[in-house]
């Protein structure tokens, strides 16, 4: 994941596209190595169907709505990294000979897809780093990405984000922890967070 993380890094600063945009790079990416997904031929090139419903569901732990959508897409199609065709009708897209060095693709079980499918599919590891590593040691991408899943973590147990997100970033930096995975870092502070804030049952006589 961090790898991917670097390469959207560098595709932001190189093409000079919004983190949004290359989120929805990566998407498009994985969508058009889906084998259950519609293709379509145009000019001798083979075109993958994505309705925006489809692209959305990928990304909604990063709360982009319809509108950054668009702008994303039109980013990345004004950088010459996709091509898109019927745009009206049924929407399919491509990337093109200039997006192939931004290309990199998890090995296989780390990445996974929502198609609405009835079956409960194993969440991947988004924010593992492969070793473990300090918060502050960490690249400004993941960090920006960690914050927007840990408000979503908080938001969904009710737990305040800013102070609590502050207090337990400063906490691991001044100590030098490091994690693998400071998403799972930021979920357990959480819970024992609320463990502690338990009342206390001091017996039946008081």
């Amino acid at each position: 994941m961090i790898r991917r993380i670097l390469i959207d890094q560098e595709l932001c600063e190189k093409e000079n596209v919004s983190i949004n945009a290359a989120i929805i790079f990566d998407v498009i990416i994985k969508l058009m190595t889906h084998s259950q997904i519609q293709k379509t031929t145009h000019n001798n090139k083979v075109y993958t169907v994505m309705y925006r419903n489809m692209i959305l569901l990928q990304v909604k732990h990063f709360k982009i709505s319809t509108r950054t959508l668009t702008k994303a897409l039109a980013e990345l199609e004004n950088a010459d990294l996709i091509d898109c065709i019927n745009k009206n009708t049924v929407p399919a897209y491509t990337t093109t000979p200039k997006a192939d060095k931004y290309k990199f693709l998890p090995k296989v079980g780390e990445f996974d897809f929502e198609m609405n499918s009835p079956q409960k599919k194993k969440q991947p590891q988004l924010f593992s780093l492969g070793k473990k590593t300090r918060l502050d040691k960490t690249t400004s991408e993941y960090k920006k990405l960690l914050k927007i899943k840990c408000e979503e973590y908080s938001e969904k147990e009710n737990v305040e984000f800013k102070t609590t997100f502050e207090t337990f970033a400063d906490y691991h930096i001044s100590k030098g922890n490091m994690f693998v995975n400071w998403f799972s870092a930021y979920r357990n502070w959480c819970k024992n967070q609320k463990k502690f804030n338990q009342p206390k049952d001091n017996g039946m006589y008081q």
